[in-house]
């Protein structure tokens, strides 16, 4: 008898033990069921911060490209508007020689 009460005893025990091991495996089912639902939120913020920097990138590329032809269009035009300046003087140093010379005539 006390046989077959220890027996029940370790069979209590590892019933006991299998609900309890079965709880922690059915809690740790949803725990990774949330973890796997937040990693999936947390890669599509990642997928859409990756986008808007790929975006921010290309923008950026492009400002500087247009800031680089802006600066060859100023450059360009301040040599235009030095030689402009040089003709115009000389020009007007020319007419001012020619309007001494008809008036000495």
């Amino acid at each position: 008898a006390e046989g077959l009460s220890r027996v029940s005893c370790d069979q209590a025990s590892a019933l006991d033990r299998l609900t309890a091991a079965r709880s922690e495996a059915d809690s740790l089912a949803r725990r990774r069921y949330a973890l796997d639902e937040e990693c999936a939120g947390e890669r599509a913020r990642l997928l859409q911060a990756s986008g808007r920097l790929r975006q921010f990138q290309l923008c950026q590329s492009s400002d500087a490209e247009d800031l680089r032809r802006a600066e060859q269009t100023l450059e360009a035009l301040c040599s235009r508007h030095a030689t402009a300046v040089s003709e115009l003087r000389a020009l007007s140093e020319r007419g001012s020689r020619m309007e001494a010379f008809d008036a000495q005539e």
